[in-house]
């Protein structure tokens, strides 16, 4: 299962991948985002009924044009990639989550993410 995070400048999308999309969670974005990205990916997990280790990568998007956002998002995924060894790829912002899915599945690797400024 594939971990599929889009964040733009006022709403995320969250979404978890087999093949196709399992479970997608839509949510808010504004200055909790820090907080809001996290529970939306335990939610998401758990009604996936997927533990966090067991994530076979995370694609992640964000619109470059937010930059506070941007910072967050990439915090996030860096940290939870790092815990939990799990590969990493980034995709253009213009996309739906399966699209993303698509594009950054073959592109999954150990690696870090630094935001642009």
């Amino acid at each position: 299962m594939i971990l599929v995070l889009k964040i733009g400048e006022k709403k995320g999308e969250a979404g978890i991948f087999n093949e196709s999309l399992v479970e997608k969670n839509d949510f808010k974005v504004d200055k909790t985002l820090s907080a809001k990205a996290l529970e939306e990916i335990d939610e998401l997990l758990k009604k996936s009924n997927i533990l966090a280790e067991n994530l076979k990568g995370i694609i992640l998007s964000v619109d470059p044009n937010t930059f506070t956002s941007q910072r967050v998002a990439v915090t996030i995924v860096n940290t939870f990639c790092l815990v939990h060894r799990t590969p990493l790829a980034s995709v253009s912002e213009e996309q739906t989550l399966e699209k993303m899915f698509e594009a950054g599945k073959e592109d999954l690797e150990k690696k870090y993410l630094k935001p642009i400024y």
